[in-house]
């Protein structure tokens, strides 16, 4: 991989690697952070506005790896973003310039919760999304029953399912849903599972117990500006 660091108008892509049981990369999560006044990297305060296309050509440029079929480049967006008219104008020529990666739209559990009468709107967006080759993620979630709840409309479009670690090991919680519940559900709905926060040996062989082939986490390494 090539390294290269992605800067515009003071904003960074973050490349969360995403490896199999084996510690081999299948592809990368991108982060988008700005840099504030004290140097420090952060979630930009009007990301709600910026283009989900925003460094577009500097991932293809950075990402450079032996096998590019089916390496997963997962782009996390709000869901502002992904209604937006932008999006919808422009999502397709996106799709295809990143070719020939596997573009997969991440948006996280708690952007659903905040806009549940979107649904509708974001099933339809979904939809139209897949009928140009692009696929659909949810992330952060974790052990409690609202999580499958409040995604269950849309498990028939979706092709990810992503869980936080953090979640099923927080022991002051009571975990209504295990890391075995999740991984039935994603094969009733034939989705991939992908396992994140994964941070200590323990994380590692329980994700492996369970027989789950994709994880990330600061257990591989943090998230990076750089692909090396």
């Amino acid at each position: 991989m090539k390294k290269y660091i992605l800067q515009e108008n003071n904003f960074v892509y973050f490349y969360n690697k995403i490896y199999d049981h084996a510690h081999n990369i299948k592809g990368v999560e991108c982060v988008l952070r700005e840099q504030n006044d004290k140097q420090e990297w952060v979630l930009p305060q009007n990301i709600d506005h910026l283009p989900f296309f925003i460094l577009k050509d500097n991932v293809k440029e950075s990402v450079k790896v032996a096998n590019p079929e089916h390496f997963k480049v997962v782009i996390k967006l709000t869901l502002e973003q992904f209604l937006s008219r932008k999006f919808k104008k422009n999502i397709k020529a996106v799709a295809e310039s990143l070719q020939p990666f596997d573009l997969i739209i991440e948006i996280s559990h708690n952007e659903i919760v905040k806009k549940k009468k979107s649904l509708r709107r974001v099933s339809r967006r979904i939809m139209k999304c897949k009928a140009s080759g692009i696929n659909f993620s949810i992330n952060n979630l974790g052990a409690e029953f609202y999580f499958a709840r409040n995604i269950h409309r849309l498990l028939p479009l979706i092709d990810v399912l992503k869980l936080d670690m953090r979640h099923f090991n927080d022991k002051e919680k009571w975990i209504d849903l295990t890391i075995k519940f999740w991984k039935k559900l994603a094969n009733k709905y034939q989705l991939e599972l992908v396992v994140s926060g994964v941070e200590t040996d323990e994380d590692e062989k329980l994700v492996d117990l369970l027989d789950i082939n994709l994880r990330q986490g600061y257990l591989y390494g943090p998230p990076q500006p750089v692909i090396d």
